[in-house]
């Protein structure tokens, strides 16, 4: 099966979801992931492509997930990709690249991330999905003492 045929099924499986999610006042959200380390052969590793679904559905009740934490894997760039795809993006994730550990440990700005998507007017929440390298209690002090330096 070629790429636009599976992009044009999961589209198609996506819409009866998506109208469930709208009579239910629910909000889906849609989310590429890494095929490099942690999800070798999973459909959707792209945050335009995922974008597009988004956009291709037209429903406010389907977001992107973006994770900083997968698109710096596969895509890096990634405050250009969030501007291009913010009217769509519902809610972000992080982690440090590489090794999934604090925000602190790896290359990704992520006080600059946040300003630029702050800056974009996003007003959601920013999730932590990363595995401590230290005590769950120091690590997420740590975290957001580097967040809000």
């Amino acid at each position: 099966m070629t790429r636009s045929r599976m992009l044009a099924s999961v589209i198609a499986g996506l819409k009866p979801t998506v109208e469930m999610a709208e009579k239910a006042g629910v909000t889906l959200l849609l989310e590429p992931l890494n095929t490099r380390y942690d999800h070798r052969g999973y459909f959707l590793a792209s945050s335009d492509e995922g974008a597009e679904i988004c956009r291709e559905i037209g429903s406010s009740r389907l977001k992107l997930l973006f994770d900083c934490y997968h698109m710096q894997i596969m895509e890096g760039d990634l405050v250009n990709h969030i501007k291009r795809n913010i009217d769509v993006i519902g809610h972000f994730h992080s982690a440090g690249v590489p090794g999934r550990h604090e925000l602190y440990h790896g290359e990704t700005d992520y006080p600059f991330v946040m300003g630029q998507i702050e800056t974009l007017g996003y007003q959601g929440v920013f999730g932590l999905e990363y595995l401590p390298s230290t005590d769950h209690e120091s690590s997420v002090r740590k975290t957001l003492a580097y967040l809000t330096r």
